[in-house]
């Protein structure tokens, strides 16, 4: 299989080594040019994650797969960017699961549910990998401080859960954790201006 980095190409053998080896080449490339890996595309299929059971289910049939790099400014950007649409179709569907909730429409095992734990938790992690970056946005710091309130709110949305507590879900949702997101995006409108 052919590895492509930018404008670097490299041959692999399709076996079990071939993933350790791909990361150490994206690795070293990466640090070299002070870049982020962002994710493969694979014979055109784009992978974000999952990349070990993605390549394990198909490395013998795989013949290119290019590493999306991206300066830290892309990265900064493209991160913003996919912030601010999930909360432009989140927030309204956070309101409508709520009341679903509330009124037993919606059951609180449902997909949506772990849906909505896993955005909410990569919304964080992502504004914390943001503001690691030396070059990161100015006001970042209010963005920052958001997201860390968002992190205790995770912990007992998650306890809600396993507690199978919807009304508790509910409340949590709608009463913390969405005039913190909301917060976030007002912000990031504000940004991009």
């Amino acid at each position: 299989m052919k590895l492509i980095v930018n404008d670097q190409i490299f041959k692999l053998n399709n076996d079990s080594s071939a993933l350790a080896e791909m990361e150490s080449k994206i690795d070293s490339y990466i640090q070299d040019q002070h870049l982020y890996f962002s994710h493969f595309i694979v014979d055109g299929i784009e992978v974000f994650e999952n990349h070990a059971k993605f390549f394990n289910e198909n490395m013998d049939r795989i013949e290119t797969v290019e590493a999306v790099v991206l300066t830290m400014e892309q990265f900064i950007h493209n991160t913003i960017d996919t912030i601010q649409e999930y909360l432009k179709q989140a927030l309204p569907a956070i309101e409508e699961f709520t009341e679903q909730l509330y009124d037993g429409s919606e059951d609180i095992g449902s997909n949506k549910t772990v849906q909505f734990i896993e955005a909410m938790d990569w919304i964080v992690q992502s504004v914390i990998t943001i503001d690691s970056i030396p070059q990161k946005p100015t006001e970042w710091d209010a963005i920052v401080q958001y997201a860390l309130q968002l992190k205790p709110f995770l912990q007992e949305i998650v306890e809600s859960f396993e507690q199978k507590d919807p009304v508790l879900f509910a409340d949590l949702l709608q009463y913390e954790v969405m005039p913190i997101l909301e917060g976030i995006e007002d912000y990031l409108k504000a940004m991009s201006e």
